[in-house]
């Protein structure tokens, strides 16, 4: 099988080129239902919303997890939901990865985000290595780009300099590029 241009480039490490090449930026901060009352009757569970400014992006995060994320599965079911933004916690379950890799359901993955908000210590070990070898669909985009300075083209080259595959990750390019 021939090596697609985008492997070629990854490989060779340029930037310019890799700018060059279509790639997908699925990620997006609107929700789909958008407001706790639509996630509440359809997953069947109570969301306490959250009363007060968050002090950091750390404790909207721990909020997030405890009072959202631990509804993924019945919400995903519930919901028939095709791709969810970030979800990288998911990788700490077995369970869970299955059953977004058994009903097609993507994450749309933000590496630096993740990295510079601690959820993951850093790419070497960034959960996407586990969603992609579990199965999972996964896409890898940008997040708040004047936050984290960090384009699609170098998310891309991060993971390939952490140890990801090439061709993985223009498996996971297509993956995006097919979806948008």
């Amino acid at each position: 099988m021939e090596e697609s241009s985008f492997v070629t480039v990854l490989k060779n490490e340029s930037l310019p080129a890799l700018q060059r090449i279509p790639k997908s930026d699925l990620h997006s901060h609107a929700g789909r239902g958008g407001h706790i009352s639509y996630v509440e009757k359809y997953a069947k569970v109570k969301i306490t919303p959250n009363q007060r400014p968050f002090d950091s992006l750390s404790e909207m995060n721990l909020w997030l997890k405890e009072n959202v994320k631990c509804h993924l599965p019945q919400g995903a079911e519930e919901l028939g939901l095709d791709q969810i933004q970030h979800g990288v916690l998911a990788a700490k379950s077995e369970k869970i990865m299955r059953y977004l890799a058994d009903n097609q359901i993507q994450l749309n993955v933000c590496p630096t985000s993740n990295v510079m908000l601690k959820v993951s210590a850093d790419y070497k070990t960034h959960p996407i290595h586990t969603l992609f070898a579990n199965g999972v669909k996964v896409t890898i985009n940008t997040d708040d780009l004047l936050i984290f300075n960090s384009t699609l083209s170098e998310e891309y080259l991060k993971l390939y300099k952490a140890g990801m595959k090439a061709s993985d990750l223009e498996v996971i390019r297509q993956t995006g590029l097919h979806y948008s």
